[in-house]
């Protein structure tokens, strides 16, 4: 079972959780960047593994009130940074995967380079696809770009004893060269996490293995259904991480509401149905993965008279 390293983080994202109806990715459990990820529409196409961007003009992009509250602005006396991420379909150019910039950039994550002060800095292309990038600066300014395997080795690295970041500014943008959107990305996303710290070697393997892993996560059964009377139905859940499960439906109730790793069992209950049919839906995420357990209740209908009678039949 992989885990992120204990290291604070801005954020994790990965494709595997992508909400194709909301156009989401959900926010990872602990990261300091307190968003889910909502696209301003559908990208191209998304699998299991990937998104698919193919140059649609879909991003996020997120507004700070000043400077001094970007979290994200770097300079020379705050240069430790890491950002590690999974993309395919390798384009050059302004396809930006993320960029600290509104009206100025302050650096920007691109394909082929890290984008500062200096246009082509650590400028490095892939020479294989899918990708996994590490990019790591240190507090003296000592940097690398580096492509490597699931397994953390080095397929190629080009490195830099100083940087020049540019300018402060007060917006980030995902998917997109600025804030305002545009300068879109124009690949496969896979996954990507960013620490305002220099992580090691071990943690960076850690990131990996944590975003590439093919964990155990499953529930039984995955849908429900109950009559009209409220009622009590178990679902057993199998997890290679600590989990949560939680609702929007207020007829819904389910204990517990967090676990352990391992198997174990959450009770769901609902209340009495009056009329017609509902259906609630009850989420539960290992802080990577979400699962959907959907609910189904009755109605309560009730027939004042006899159909036979109606029909003018006599039942003796």
């Amino acid at each position: 079972m992989a885990n992120l390293p204990s290291n604070s983080f801005m954020f994790n994202y990965n494709a595997k959780q992508y909400d194709s109806s909301t156009y989401t990715f959900p926010k990872t459990t602990g990261q300091l960047f307190d968003v889910d990820l909502t696209l301003n529409g559908a990208p191209s196409s998304y699998t299991d593994e990937y998104v698919d961007f193919a140059g649609k003009s879909v991003y996020m992009g997120y507004t700070y009130t000043s400077n001094a509250q970007n979290p994200f602005n770097r300079v020379s006396s705050a240069s430790s940074f890491t950002f590690i991420y999974k993309t395919s379909g390798f384009t050059s150019g302004s396809n930006n995967i993320f960029s600290n910039r509104y009206t100025l950039y302050n650096y920007m994550v691109r394909g082929n380079m890290l984008h500062t002060n200096s246009s082509g800095f650590l400028s490095l292309t892939p020479s294989s696809s899918p990708e996994i990038c590490v990019i790591r600066i240190s507090s003296n300014g000592n940097s690398e770009r580096k492509f490597v395997d699931s397994n953390g080795n080095t397929l190629q690295i080009t490195t830099a004893s100083t940087i020049s970041w540019g300018g402060l500014n007060n917006g980030v943008g995902f998917f997109a060269g600025y804030a305002t959107g545009s300068e879109t990305f124009q690949d496969k996303f896979y996954w990507m996490y960013c620490s305002m710290e220099t992580l090691t070697d071990e943690e960076v393997l850690q990131v990996i293995k944590y975003n590439e892993q093919n964990k155990t996560f499953e529930i039984e059964p995955d849908t429900l259904f109950f009559t009209s009377n409220s009622g009590t139905e178990s679902v057993a859940i199998n997890s290679e991480n600590p989990w949560t499960a939680s609702t929007t439906d207020n007829w819904i109730t389910i204990l517990p509401t967090t676990g352990n790793s391992g198997e174990g069992t959450i009770s769901i209950t609902v209340g009495s149905s009056i009329f017609s049919n509902r259906t609630g839906t009850v989420t539960i995420t290992d802080g990577v993965d979400r699962l959907t357990l959907t609910v189904y209740q009755t109605g309560y209908t009730k027939f004042p008279y006899n159909k036979l009678y109606m029909n003018g039949d006599n039942l003796n």
